[in-house]
């Protein structure tokens, strides 16, 4: 499968001046090297849509503009509520993530 970036040099971090394409070149680095350890675990985006200074949206639940080959999973909380979120997956996923605005992943412990 191929993932079609653009704005690779769009800047998600100004004070450091990474662009959209440095954080994909990190993610493709480190994806061999952490994965492993991720894998199937499910994911929370911390999302800034108006840049890493602005204001921080945690997700947890999986959007309906996610592509269909991203996997989900339902994921009960102690609460009784439930999540449909998504499971750590290949590089091509941490890839394609990017696309949205300065954007980080992070495992839940669960």
């Amino acid at each position: 499968m191929t993932v079609q970036l653009s704005h690779l040099d769009k800047v998600f971090f100004p004070d450091d001046g990474i662009t959209k394409g440095d954080l994909v070149s990190y993610y493709q680095q480190t994806a061999p090297h952490i994965l492993g350890y991720l894998r199937g675990r499910p994911l929370v985006l911390d999302r800034y849509p108006d840049g890493i200074t602005g204001r921080r949206i945690v997700q947890k639940n999986a959007g309906k503009h996610f592509p269909d080959w991203v996997r989900r999973t339902e994921v009960g909380s102690r609460a009784g509520r439930s999540a449909t979120c998504l499971p750590t997956d290949p590089t091509r996923w941490c890839t394609w993530r990017t696309r949205a605005p300065s954007s980080s992943t992070s495992s839940s412990a669960g």
